[in-house]
């Protein structure tokens, strides 16, 4: 699978890259073997003009088209880099992330799969 991964952003098909992360990848590497490192490495692929965050503060965003799809890729890469004992990297991230979700995830009724689950509601909202 990962190897799936890799070939499928090397094609700079990076919509789909990040659906099989999201989908296949993203929990059984960050629940089930804490394989943080990994998973940065994995979702890293997804900034083909640079490294997530810079020293200066400043955020470059994935190249994905959905906004959520953005959102989430911060978001994850962030916990990995929180999870792994690299909280100033992760800060940014998260910061950028929420900026993100404001006007996506939080918002009912944006119609993107990633925000509602089976029951109509979102699954990230109490």
């Amino acid at each position: 699978m990962i190897e799936l991964y890799h070939h499928t952003v090397r094609a700079g098909q990076y919509d789909a890259a990040c659906d099989l992360l999201y989908d296949r990848l993203g929990t059984p590497l960050h629940f089930q073997f804490g394989a943080y490192q990994l998973r940065i490495e994995l979702l890293r692929a997804l900034f083909p003009d640079g490294d997530a965050s810079t020293g200066s503060g400043q955020v470059n965003l994935p190249r994905l088209k959905k906004e959520s799809a953005q959102a989430w890729t911060l978001n994850a890469l962030a916990n990995s880099y929180s999870l792994s004992g690299q909280p100033r990297r992760a800060v940014p991230l998260f910061e950028a992330s929420n900026a993100r979700r404001t006007s996506c995830w939080i918002w009912p009724g944006c119609g993107d799969t990633r925000c509602v689950g089976a029951n109509g509601r979102s699954p990230r909202r109490r």
